[in-house]
């Protein structure tokens, strides 16, 4: 049978009838997009966590390397400063011991036994002691090392309660000298 343009017949083939099955297979494509939504969400939540992993785990070995290049600049720190009162006390005891020699050397060219005895007797009045003035003392001797290193015991003795132990262990460990 032939078609017209303008015939009623025509406007009816072209309009689609719903056919039996048609309402399943819709269904069936909702809930297949309906899933694959599902799915894509799902991976985007899991790639999200994923990701929120990754920056928590770098935000923390960051934070793990700024601590440890803060301890290591703390150590230069504190060995750059013994460094420099080593020497600037290096500095003082080379003044000291040339300020030592010039006075000895002005001591022994002022202690000519002669010249003080002279300037005793006839500037100063003195004269020889008298046998009566004379008293004799027994002195016996001190090792001088001895009693030093025991006063240095007495001092090192001193108990700490044992949060001053972990102080003093810290600063014993990261170079910390009490002033």
């Amino acid at each position: 049978m032939r078609y017209t343009n303008d015939s009623t017949a025509e406007d009816l083939y072209r309009y689609s009838y719903a056919e039996p099955g048609d309402a399943v297979r819709r269904n069936t494509k909702e809930k297949e997009q309906r899933e694959e939504q599902k799915k894509t969400a799902l991976y985007e939540i899991t790639v999200k966590r994923q990701n929120k992993k990754v920056k928590q785990s770098l935000v923390a070995a960051i934070a793990v390397v700024f601590v440890l290049a803060s301890v290591l600049l703390c150590r230069y720190a504190s060995i750059y400063e013994m460094h420099y009162r080593t020497a600037r006390i290096d500095s003082q005891i080379e003044a000291l011991n040339i300020e030592n020699n010039r006075l000895e050397a002005m001591i022994s060219s002022n202690s000519n036994v002669v010249d003080i005895d002279s300037v005793a007797q006839n500037e100063l009045g003195m004269q020889k002691p008298q046998p009566y003035q004379v008293v004799s003392i027994n002195v016996e001797p001190v090792d001088e090392l001895k009693m030093n290193n025991n006063l240095q015991l007495d001092n090192a003795s001193d108990d700490l309660t044992w949060y001053e132990e972990i102080i003093k262990g810290v600063k014993d460990f990261f170079g910390f000298v009490d002033y």
